[in-house]
């Protein structure tokens, strides 16, 4: 009998040995290179440098057109949504508020956040003239670990926050045949919208090492568990208007 008994607690360690590790995630990034971390009290905009009732999207300046590929949401909390954009050669006077917030309605952006796949947000700061963003990104198919990796993204503040100039692009995530132009040299021109997805679906905030309080992150966890719960009954929409 208390042979089988050490057999059981064995395996019972051995179980919940194993659940701490798939549960674990793995940080694939040197921690000291972070730039930011979420609090109650961290108002990187404050000044109001920077535009945050839109999108920064990639622009042309030659042609003043706003071209396919990856753009970006600020948050007034630092916070990053990521996105794609889909259509190419808009010119810069069609493209405005309105029409922006037509293209979201019918699927002209993707958004890359949670669930919606590649990244899981980020968090920006500002240093002088210069925004500065750390993009996060989680595998979580391993069956051992979630595995975070980071992106840090550089751009130069121009015309009053309209446009912003890439300074060090670590990749290019356009089509072959404006890769060349671009990769060097990109901008992104501000667009105002009023349609956005919510800011509860940032993967980046549920972390608990993006927080600088534990406390604070607690307190967030139970406020979005209230609002995934009313989320899934119906109650709120994916969309913010």
């Amino acid at each position: 009998m208390k042979r089988y008994k050490l057999i059981v607690n064995i395996l019972l360690l051995f179980i919940c040995s194993a659940c701490v590790i798939v549960k674990g995630p793995e940080i694939k990034f040197d921690r000291s290179r972070q730039g930011a971390l979420f609090s109650s009290g961290f108002k990187p905009n404050e000044t109001g440098l920077l535009k945050t009732s839109g999108y920064y999207l990639l622009f042309d300046v030659d042609c003043a057109n706003y071209l396919e590929g990856d753009g970006f949401r600020l948050w007034d909390d630092g916070a990053v949504s990521n996105i794609y954009f889909w259509l190419r050669g808009v010119s810069e006077e069609l493209l405005s508020g309105e029409f922006m917030d037509a293209v979201i309605e019918t699927g002209g952006v993707l958004f890359k956040d949670g669930n919606y796949g590649y990244s899981m947000g980020g968090i920006y700061k500002v240093e002088g003239d210069t925004l500065i963003i750390d993009r996060y990104f989680k595998d979580d198919n391993s069956w051992w670990h979630d595995y975070w990796t980071m992106e840090k993204k550089k751009y130069k503040i121009i015309d009053d926050g309209l446009f912003l100039m890439e300074i060090s692009p670590d990749s290019c995530c356009l089509q072959d045949e404006i890769r060349e132009k671009f990769c060097g040299d990109r901008f992104f021109r501000f667009v105002p919208a009023s349609i956005f997805m919510n800011e509860r679906f940032l993967g980046v905030k549920d972390a608990k090492w993006m927080w600088e309080d534990e406390a604070e992150w607690k307190t967030y966890r139970r406020e979005w568990k209230k609002w995934r719960k009313k989320f899934l009954m119906g109650a709120y929409d994916e969309w913010v208007h």
